[in-house]
């Protein structure tokens, strides 16, 4: 973002997450933020940082992580919370896109928020534990209904409409997007990719 780099490091003895950033020609490093929470997912948009923080102290009896949606101006002032406790405790991944959070929300259904925390609403109700999104799509894996547990990996367009599987009965893994098209793996190792809407593969390797 604007020649730097933003990303996670350790202290010394590791007992500390810290936020860094370094120049992209390796020169000028600065910490930004250190604390004993742990830190996932950062986001990079419009001057601010974004992330999620999570701490291991019980928080609700029925609540036993203590998660927070953060953000923080790019030279690591003004830290604040957005979301205070309302994501799920497997979220690991937000997403700032089309100046919105996408997250995880409590009952495991996409959500989104504005930029300050304010106006959050659920995108779609389809419990899910991982989210990919693009300023056009979201990618999410869901349970197939049956009666064993078996998850399928859908796309649907930002705006929560026309949610169908990529793939029919299939599970993708590490899944990207560029142009009209998905890159995935498969669980035995295969790269492939499918045009986005033919619901047809074609292995790469």
């Amino acid at each position: 973002n604007n020649n730097w780099i933003y990303y996670l490091a350790p202290n010394e003895d590791s007992t500390q997450i810290g936020i860094f950033k370094i120049k992209n020609n390796g020169k000028d490093k600065q910490q930004l933020y250190m604390s004993e929470i742990d830190i996932v997912s950062l986001n990079v948009y419009k001057n601010y940082i974004y992330f999620i923080g999570s701490a291991t102290e019980t928080y609700l009896e029925e609540d036993d992580v203590d998660n927070k949606i953060y953000r923080m101006k790019t030279d690591g002032t003004g830290l604040e919370v957005l979301n205070d406790n309302e994501l799920n405790n497997d979220c690991y991944e937000i997403y700032v896109v089309n100046n919105q959070i996408y997250y995880i929300g409590l009952n495991a259904e996409i959500c989104k928020m504005d930029l300050n925390g304010s106006n959050k609403s659920v995108v779609a109700n389809n419990g899910t534990g991982f989210l990919g999104i693009t300023k056009d799509y979201i990618i999410y894996n869901s349970d197939s209904g049956k009666e064993e547990e078996e998850y399928v990996t859908y796309i649907m367009n930002i705006d929560g409409t026309e949610a169908k599987p990529i793939i029919e009965g299939k599970r993708l893994y590490s899944v990207n997007i560029e142009g009209d098209y998905i890159y995935y793996g498969d669980e035995d190792k295969n790269i492939f990719k499918t045009k986005i809407g033919s619901g047809v593969e074609e292995k790469i390797y």
